[in-house]
C-alpha cells in the first residue's frame, strides 16, 4: 500500500508522484479491469487514519471499483489487523469486492511469492487462493532452458 500511495502523492518523495505521471508507471483504471489485487502495509505500520487515505487514493484512481477481488496481506505482528479489515470493508462495501485477509505475502513472515499476471481464483467459502497457471499445478513436463 504504501508503494502505491507514494506514487500518487508527494506526502514521501516529492518527485515520486511526477515521474510516475510523467512515465505512466501506475496503470489506469481501466487496466485493473478483471484483476486480483493484492495489498499490505509495510513494516512501517502505517496508522488507520493513513491507511484510510492510502485506500481513498486507490478509490479515487479507480483502482477498488475495477478489481474482481483483493488479497490482503497480514499485516507485521499483526498491528492494526481489526482496523484495516474495518475500514478496508467500509471502503470497498459499495462494490461487494470478494476480500481475503491475512494472506502470508510481503513483510510478514512467514513470506509467500505471488506471481503478478497469473489467473487465480479466491475462495471465501474455504478461505484460499488457487493459482490456475499451469506451470503452478504439477510438476514442470518440458526441461528447463539453457542460460547458455
Amino acid at each position: 500500500m504504501d508503494s502505491l500511495y507514494d506514487i500518487l502523492t508527494t506526502n514521501r518523495y516529492p518527485d515520486e508522484a511526477r515521474a510516475a505521471a510523467a512515465y505512466q508507471i501506475f496503470p489506469a483504471a481501466d487496466e485493473w479491469q478483471g484483476k486480483i489485487l493484492f495489498i499490505e502495509t509495510s513494516e512501517d505500520r502505517p496508522s488507520p487514519a493513513l491507511y484510510r487515505r492510502m485506500l481513498d487514493k486507490l478509490d479515487e484512481q479507480g483502482v477498488l471499483a475495477a478489481v474482481n477481488g483483493i488479497i490482503v496481506g497480514k499485516p507485521q505482528d499483526e498491528q492494526y489487523y481489526a482496523d484495516y479489515q474495518d475500514i478496508l470493508t467500509k471502503v470497498t462495501a459499495s462494490y461487494e469486492t470478494p476480500i481475503l485477509y491475512n494472506v502470508n505475502f510481503g513483510h510478514a513472515y512467514p513470506r509467500t511469492i505471488l506471481p503478478y499476471g497469473a489467473l487465480a481464483k479466491i475462495d471465501l467459502d474455504e478461505p484460499g487462493l488457487t493459482i490456475e497457471e499451469p506451470y503452478f499445478s504439477g510438476p514442470i513436463d518440458q526441461p528447463a532452458a539453457s542460460l547458455a
